[in-house]
């Protein structure tokens, strides 16, 4: 089942867009289709998040449906 909720980000009140999370080392931090989601990954670590287009920042979505930061 394809999910279409859109999220609004919690600052600005614009729609997030949902891009898939990267882990480890990048070549090169100028990929725009992908969020980096740092060097360790764990067993429960999101496999997308959601970005804000206006100040690049990275969200995901929690256990109980809230949208928390991602790398805080």
């Amino acid at each position: 089942m394809k999910e279409n909720k859109i999220y609004l980000c919690p600052k600005h009140n614009v729609p997030l867009v949902k891009k898939p999370i990267m882990y480890g080392y990048p070549i090169s931090d100028e990929n725009n289709d992908v969020i980096l989601g740092g060097c360790c990954i764990d067993f429960d670590s999101p496999k997308f998040g959601y970005e804000c287009p206006i100040e690049k920042e990275a969200y995901y979505l929690g256990k109980d449906g809230h949208m928390l930061r991602l790398n805080e």
